[in-house]
């Protein structure tokens, strides 16, 4: 296969502010009633709210969102060399502009669409060490009509010349017929579909919608808890009935410092221990699971081995949790494609 495969994603683009003091955050995280490792989507207001709460504390502004967090690490592993779409929509705002600038820099085209009514996309994570908690506002991102994608001029032509498309599970709420449109496409045209399942607890607000893109998905890619709530929606006792189930899809699972159980298309158990890291060296976990993905599909742009994407994906989250939010490091990637990890 050719270097130049493509890549376009859905999902939501949004803007990361991260707030790392300890003693900050355990007083927001006691204020608004929240736990530590876990997630919450809230109300305009609620955010402008929090956003207030923040002001004057150290934060760290980066793109978020999990297709576009993906999509930026993938080009900085690539050195840039891959042509990636990330196709979402925001509001009219400086935090829009914020965002086609950083992808822009990052090697991303940023086909956005506006919503001139709703504000840009925004997330708050509230980080203490290993753990952390994410407030979001989706806001515009949420708002995309398929007739809306199929009148941009730049969609089918990016979706014919493309080789993978990624479709993040939180692209389903409000957006159902574009999503299925999107997979639908993709099965009429033998394209790679990877799909994220992103959160747990959105398999309680678009359980069947999930389960459509499942089906139609070639790869997927989720922590323990969101395969195990995948297992549960099929009716499967466990991840290796779950896996024959779904046999002829690749299934990645990541645990965190623990084992990655990956299944191939045969149906193949792989086990494969991540690098240990020390804690020390961990600024920020948040988007660790979004560039582990985004260091595979590098590999996969490279047509490498399962196993050597698992390594790339691998190495990309260890450098991206040395930094705060899900921000690209200013070194370059030290990968060299045939010998792998330097």
């Amino acid at each position: 296969m050719s270097m130049r495969k493509t890549l376009i994603a859905f999902g939501n683009p949004l803007l990361d502010i991260t707030v790392t003091s300890k003693q900050h955050v355990l007083y927001l995280l006691g204020k608004y009633n929240l736990k530590l490792d876990g997630q919450k989507e809230i109300t305009k207001t609620e955010m402008t709210s929090l956003t207030e709460d923040i002001r004057g504390y150290e934060q760290y502004i980066s793109p978020g969102g999990c297709s576009q967090n993906s999509l930026r690490v993938l080009q900085w592993v690539l050195k840039q060399e891959c042509q990636a779409t990330m196709f979402g929509s925001v509001g009219n705002d400086v935090e829009a502009n914020i965002l086609r600038e950083a992808l822009k820099v990052a090697g991303v085209q940023a086909s956005y669409i506006t919503q001139e009514d709703l504000p840009t996309g925004k997330i708050i994570a509230l980080v203490s060490g290993f753990d952390r908690f994410l407030v979001a506002h989706i806001g515009a991102a949420e708002v995309l009509p398929l007739a809306i994608l199929l009148a941009n001029s730049d969609f089918m032509l990016l979706f014919n010349s493309s080789d993978i498309i990624l479709i993040e599970a939180y692209f389903l709420t409000n957006r159902i017929e574009t999503a299925c449109k999107l997979g639908e496409l993709c099965q009429k045209s033998s394209k790679t579909l990877v799909f994220n399942l992103c959160g747990e607890y959105i398999f309680e607000v678009v359980p069947q919608q999930i389960k459509c893109l499942v089906k139609a998905a070639n790869l997927i890619f989720g922590n323990r808890a969101e395969f195990l709530a995948l297992a549960k929606l099929f009716t499967c006792a466990n991840l290796d009935d779950l896996a024959e189930d779904l046999q002829g899809k690749t299934l990645v699972v990541t645990d965190g410092p623990r084992v990655l159980i990956c299944y191939n298309l045969n149906g193949e158990k792989i086990e494969i221990v991540p690098p240990v890291m020390q804690i020390e060296e961990v600024k920020d976990t948040t988007g660790a699971g979004d560039a582990f993905m985004g260091g595979f599909l590098a590999g996969m742009v490279k047509s490498k081995a399962l196993r050597d994407c698992i390594e790339i994906g691998f190495y990309a989250a260890s450098c991206i949790m040395k930094e705060c939010g899900c921000s690209l490091p200013r070194y370059k990637p030290q990968i060299d494609f045939d010998g792998l990890i330097q």
